[in-house]
């Protein structure tokens, strides 16, 4: 009898995984919206919610949202948000603009992504 070691398996690194996930339809749970622009996003709640207490609660907190569907405000840019998910699934999107720089900035202090912000810091 031959054994499988988890290298010869169906086993991937992590960010391998997380990139598989990003912007992927398998296995979200999770549609981000933008109606304004007329974008969706697919994401996975555990991905966003081990990265901001904001979303953990969004989505796991006593009055967690539970609709597949979740709504951005208008005033957000989908591409902004766009480098935040990213974030959320430990990628690395954000681009050396200083005007990005500071949208993303602002965007993760409001959704709280402590780690992102530091990240714009740098």
């Amino acid at each position: 009898m031959s054994t499988i070691s988890p290298s010869q398996c169906c086993v991937h690194n992590s960010k391998e995984h997380n990139n598989e996930l990003f912007l992927n339809e398998r296995l979200s749970d999770l549609t981000i919206s933008f109606p304004f622009h007329k974008i969706y996003f697919p994401a996975h709640r555990q991905m966003m919610a081990k990265t901001s207490p904001y979303f953990e609660n969004l989505f796991y907190g006593p009055m967690a949202i539970k609709d597949k569907e979740w709504e951005v405000k208008d005033d957000i840019e989908p591409e902004v948000f766009k480098i935040m998910l990213a974030h959320c699934y430990d990628l690395n999107l954000l681009e050396e603009s200083l005007e990005m720089t500071l949208k993303v900035y602002k965007l993760s202090d409001y959704y709280m992504t402590d780690s992102l912000k530091s990240q714009c810091l740098k």
